[in-house]
């Protein structure tokens, strides 16, 4: 029985409706999200035409035309798809235009790429497009030659480089491009993974968007807050006008290649801004305010501010509901071991061991070892070098080396199978707290078990004999020759102290010799160019009568110059740049300064205010940071031009505008070695009444700054200062002629007040810096301040924190170096 008319007639104008609805939504999809003429996509859907089908069909007036229907369908027919886009992507590779790349990208991946941050709760939605993009895949490698795998990697290789924008400085163009890879390259990875199995993980992606932002984002824009700021809110436009957010995994990506590309205002910009847009209530904010930490840990104490510090990103972290994981207490105790609180890494560490229900896991282990060691970069003195531990000391460092080699033990019993990064790890920790014992007995046990992993462990073994100026046993000598062999070209810093140390003979005056073949194999980073550079000058310096001719350190220069040319990626490091200016006045005499270091020093010191310097160096694209700012300062006073009007600018229009910044990140805080050119500078060039000026005021800036983010104190006052101060108060004794004569009653009240000033910031006062004020005292005759002193040592003595006769130790050491 024939369906009545007036099914038929609904039918048909449920037909009609539907099809004009697609029409609409799709007119409105790719002309609202990709910004793209309609008319280009223009879909006609024919009005109804009745002959076509029957009588009474043609009476209703509502039927569509079915032939054209046919062809509406095979517009959407998923063949027809792949084929138009494939062809338009391919030229988008070419022509390396991201715009096209991403629209095209988009609509392949249905709009919604997938983030590793909801990897467990895939809906079919996103599994469905797997056919499509595997086609899609098939289909461009048709038309370019090439397999999916190698697509994928054109695909990286587009949004990674930065294409045809690496040169722009826009920051709407940077924007655009950053939102442009974060997406792709968090989908294309998801994808890649899936298909391919090419086990991407984190660390891959986070490199990824390094190099992103090292092609990308010029310093120019990353060294301003306001610019970083305008890049940040520009994305938020973005993800409006595509239709698209960036999810909270894409904004930790955005964080960590901001961390690990040093753009140093943009971490803090990314957080803040996913902290505000998101709020708290996903659990996915959790991987951005764990980035946090990291973000903290790796650029220090100067980046904290009001907005973000370590409570404030724990407490974010607790509102996402969720506690802490093990890679936060990775980060969170390696934050406390750069500031030496060897206490609270152990409490920290007992309560993440609590939240995996006391069970030891390798990562719990590389937090205990690495944050250990951090804390005891800064106490690894050798005994030779005039630092001698006390009882406590000594017993507190063994105390923490035992325990770390108890949750070796439970870590070796509860995995099968431990990484050589964790061998490295507890072997340095054991080498930086000088337990060679402990160190000798793991070293032996790694030998034996596990063969293939000894050669970190024996790094570390063999930069605890350095250091201690130790030999080695005839039982290593084998060993050694093998492992350095090998290190030459994996550690050309190492290979060049161990070479230094093992094979000097026991005469003063020899030396060991590099051949050009081991200079270019060496001389790989900064550290091996700096420390060969600074060998070079060394022996100029030290020579009688400077009777090394000038020709030959030119020639040895560009030698290393030459060699570190060839395999380094960033010339214009930090490190290799402080040792030349500390030698300009040898370079000065060279008669070739064409080498581009060699220009870039003479041009620096042609510059005498810092701001200028600071907006030179950013605007060539080159890294700046406190410690290179200080080797300008002090290749300027080498130079004469530390003159009193220079010193004042240096502190009053640079340094101490640092101080103050505490809403946002203080990138170039004065630190130990700034302030002690500065007073060292006002003591060389007679500058004293600056000098006190300069410290009175940094003090009281300092405390102003520090009772408001208690953390950049470890910056901003440590023990160097006030060996810097107490030198300018010994230079104004003794300089009479300028009409302090009549100082030494300050004197009294000022070194004495100098230990007030360290109780204040919370600073115990080292032994050695007692036992220093102890003989300048004596020194300019100031009986009440030496009587002072020597008790404060006795009462250090009786605690057990300084070793016993302290005093006729540092003397003697005094005078034997």
């Amino acid at each position: 029985m024939p369906f009545p008319v007036t099914n038929h007639l609904n039918k048909a104008k449920f037909l009609t409706k539907s099809l004009c609805m697609i029409r609409d939504l799709t007119l409105k999809f790719r002309s609202d999200v990709f910004k793209i003429s309609s008319s280009e996509y223009h879909v006609s859907v024919p009005a109804e035409n009745p002959s076509l089908i029957t009588q009474r069909m043609e009476t209703a007036g509502a039927i569509q035309d079915f032939e054209k229907m046919e062809q509406f369908k095979q517009i959407l027919n998923p063949k027809n798809f792949i084929k138009s886009y494939s062809k338009k992507f391919c030229i988008a590779l070419e022509e390396n235009n991201h715009k096209a790349a991403f629209k095209i990208l988009i609509k392949v991946f249905g709009l919604n790429p997938p983030s590793f941050e909801i990897k467990t709760r895939y809906s079919n939605h996103y599994h469905r497009n797997f056919s499509t993009f595997i086609d899609f895949l098939k289909k461009v490698g048709f038309h370019r030659n090439s397999t999916s795998q190698q697509v994928i990697s054109d695909i990286y290789t587009l949004f990674v480089s930065g294409g045809n924008s690496r040169d722009t400085c826009n920051v709407s163009e940077i924007s655009m491009h950053l939102f442009f890879a974060t997406k792709i390259i968090d989908a294309i990875s998801f994808y890649d993974n899936v298909l391919l199995n090419s086990g991407h993980d984190e660390n891959f992606l986070s490199k990824s968007m390094q190099q992103v932002f090292l092609n990308l984002v010029p310093l120019e824009i990353a060294y301003d807050q306001k610019k970083s700021e305008s890049l940040v809110k520009s994305i938020l436009d973005l993800e409006c006008e595509y239709g698209t957010r960036l999810t909270n995994y894409q904004y930790r990506l955005l964080i960590l290649g901001a961390i690990k590309s040093k753009r140093v205002f943009l971490p803090s910009e990314f957080y803040l801004m996913a902290k505000k847009r998101a709020g708290y209530t996903k659990n996915s904010f959790y991987g951005v305010g764990s980035s946090a930490l990291q973000y903290l840990f790796s650029f220090g104490p100067q980046h904290m501010t009001r907005n973000l510090s370590v409570k404030i990103a724990i407490e974010d972290i607790s509102k996402c509901g969720s506690g802490l994981s093990k890679y936060d207490y990775y980060w969170l105790m390696s934050i406390y071991g750069s500031m030496g609180n060897t206490d609270k890494i152990i409490e920290l560490y007992n309560e993440s061991l609590a939240v995996n229900n006391y069970k030891t896991s390798e990562l719990h282990c590389k937090a205990l070892f690495k944050s250990i060691s951090i804390a005891y970069s800064g106490q690894s003195e050798p005994l030779w070098s005039g630092r001698m531990a006390s009882h406590n000391e000594k017993a507190k460092a063994t105390k923490i080396s035992k325990f770390c080699i108890d949750q070796f033990k439970l870590l070796m019993n509860n995995c099968d199978k431990v990484s050589h990064y964790t061998f490295m790890l507890l072997s340095r920790a054991l080498s930086r707290m000088n337990q060679q014992s402990q160190l000798n007995t793991i070293l032996e046990f790694i030998i034996s078990e596990f063969p293939n992993m000894s050669e970190y462990p024996f790094t570390e073994f063999l930069t605890m004999m350095v250091k201690n100026r130790i030999h080695l046993e005839d039982k290593y000598i084998h060993t050694f020759e093998k492992y350095m062999d090998k290190i030459i070209y994996k550690d050309g810093f190492r290979y060049y102290h161990f070479k230094q140390h093992f094979e000097k003979s026991q005469e003063q005056d020899s030396k060991v010799e590099f051949n050009i073949h081991e200079m270019d194999a060496m001389i790989t980073t900064p550290a091996t160019a700096t420390a060969y550079l600074k060998r070079i000058f060394d022996e100029y310096n030290i020579s009688e009568d400077k009777s090394l001719p000038i020709e030959t350190v030119e020639t040895q220069v560009q030698k290393a110059l030459s060699s570190y040319y060839k395999n380094s990626k960033n010339v214009y490091n930090y490190r290799v740049l402080t040792i030349l200016l500390a030698n300009v006045r040898i370079i000065t005499q060279f008669k070739d300064l064409s080498s581009v270091l060699l220009d870039l020093v003479i041009m620096m010191t042609r510059i005498k205010n810092i701001n200028e310097l600071v907006t030179v160096m950013i605007s060539n694209n080159i890294q700046i940071n406190t410690k290179l700012i200080n080797s300008y300062m002090q290749s300027l006073r080498l130079l004469g031009f530390a003159d009193k009007e220079n010193i004042r600018a240096w502190y009053y229009e640079f340094w101490r505008q640092q101080i103050g910044e505490i809403d946002i990140p203080s990138i170039f805080m004065p630190d130990e070695y700034s302030i002690s050119t500065l007073i060292d500078s006002c003591i060389v060039e007679g500058h004293h009444d600056l000098g006190l000026e300069i410290i009175d005021d940094y003090f009281k800036q300092v405390e102003m700054a520090v009772s408001e983010i208690p953390m950049r104190k470890e910056v901003l006052v440590t023990q160097s200062v006030f060996y810097a101060y107490l030198r300018l108060l010994v230079a104004i004794e003794n300089e009479a002629s300028d009409g302090w004569g009549s100082f030494r009653h300050s004197f009294r009240k000022r070194v004495i007040g100098m230990y007030g000033t360290m109780k204040k910031f919370g600073i115990n006062p080292s032994p050695h810096l007692v036992c220093t004020m102890i003989k300048d005292s004596e020194r300019v005759g100031d009986l009440y301040a030496l009587e002072f002193f020597m008790g404060l040592l006795r009462d250090m003595e009786m605690t057990g924190n300084t070793p016993k006769n302290y005093l006729k130790k540092y003397l003697a050491k005094r005078k034997r170096y």
